[in-house]
C-alpha cells in the first residue's frame, strides 16, 4: 500500500507588529489566495488527506482551514500541535512516525526551515527552500508511518501555488 505525505508550508503572513508575537501573525490577502490555490490543486489532482497535522500558529491554522475548505474537509480532521511551531526536523519526523489509525494520505502544515529539511531527509531530492503555501508530495511504498525513515520516501512533486502557471 502507498502512503502519501503532503508537506505544506503556511501561506504568506503579515509582518510582525511592534510588540506583536510571531506566533499570532495572520495571513495576508496574497497568503489567503495562495492557500486557496493550494487546496484547489490538491483537490484537482486527487491528493485528499484523511488527516491534517498542523502547527498552532495563527498563519498555519488559517492555511489549514482554507485548504480544508477547498477539500470539503471537516475541522475535526485537523489535529493542532504546539510542538509543530518552529519545529526541528526531529520533531516533525517524530510527528510523521507517530501517525496512527493508518491513513493513506496525511498533510503536515508547519514552518520553514524544518519542512524543507524534512523533505530533504525523507527523500533523495534536494530542495532548496519551500516558499510560502508550497507543497511537497512524498510517497512511501509498503511502509507503515512508524517505519518511515531517512530516504525512504519517493519525491513526487513540488507545487508552488503562487507561481503563474497555477
Amino acid at each position: 500500500m502507498v502512503k502519501t505525505l503532503l508537506l505544506i508550508r503556511h501561506a504568506n503572513a503579515e509582518e510582525t507588529d511592534r510588540g506583536g508575537k510571531d506566533f499570532d501573525r495572520r495571513l495576508t490577502r496574497l497568503g489567503q489566495r495562495n492557500a486557496a490555490h493550494a487546496g484547489k490543486h490538491l483537490l484537482a489532482h486527487k491528493y485528499l488527506p484523511e488527516m491534517m497535522l498542523c502547527s498552532e500558529a495563527a498563519r498555519a491554522r488559517e492555511t489549514a482551514e482554507i485548504i480544508a475548505g477547498q477539500l470539503k474537509f471537516s475541522d475535526g480532521q485537523i489535529k493542532y500541535h504546539d510542538d509543530l511551531y518552529e519545529a526541528s526536523v526531529r520533531t516533525l519526523f517524530s510527528a510523521v512516525n507517530g501517525i496512527s489509525d493508518n491513513p493513506a494520505c496525511v498533510a503536515l502544515i508547519a514552518h520553514n526551515p524544518g519542512l524543507t529539511y524534512l523533505a530533504d531527509y525523507l527523500t533523495t531530492a534536494p530542495l532548496d527552500n519551500m516558499v510560502p503555501a508550497s507543497i511537497v508530495i512524498i510517497q512511501f511504498r509498503d511502509l507503515e508511518w512508524s517505519e518511515v525513515s531517512q530516504n525512504s520516501g519517493e519525491f513526487i512533486e513540488y507545487i508552488d501555488p503562487g507561481s503563474s502557471d497555477n
